[in-house]
């Protein structure tokens, strides 16, 4: 998966520390695991930069939202738009699938394609 944020630009999004897996061989082939609540609302969000795969979870009141686990990610781009911030995850051509995109402020939002989840 290239490109995709820096570590820094990524802790700022989640605003959270991820743990790591594989730190020492780089962040290109580490897997990065951010976990955050805000309120009632619970995200984990699990990036492997080797193998251009994305797990999502999304729980409000402990209860799932939304669940997906994303394959075939070329790219990983954080935009900023005014006040709102995304972090969007491009396939690969051959899958033909559409932009995901997540945004936590000014509240949560997922959108895979043209779809708002949930």
């Amino acid at each position: 998966m290239y490109p995709y944020p820096e570590e820094d630009e990524l802790v700022s999004f989640f605003e959270v520390e991820p743990k790591i897996i594989n730190r020492a061989v780089g962040l290109d082939c580490s897997i990065l695991i951010f976990h955050k609540t805000f309120g009632e609302e619970d995200i984990y969000c699990e990036i492997d930069f080797v193998y251009g795969r994305i797990r999502f979870t999304w729980k409000r009141q402990s209860k799932p939202e939304v669940s997906l686990e994303l394959r075939d990610i070329q790219s990983l781009e954080l935009r900023t738009d005014k006040d709102i911030q995304a972090l969007i995850a491009k396939f690969s051509q051959e899958g033909q699938l559409l932009d995901f995109e997540l945004r936590l402020k000014p509240q949560i939002r997922v959108k895979l394609g043209d779809d708002v989840l949930p």
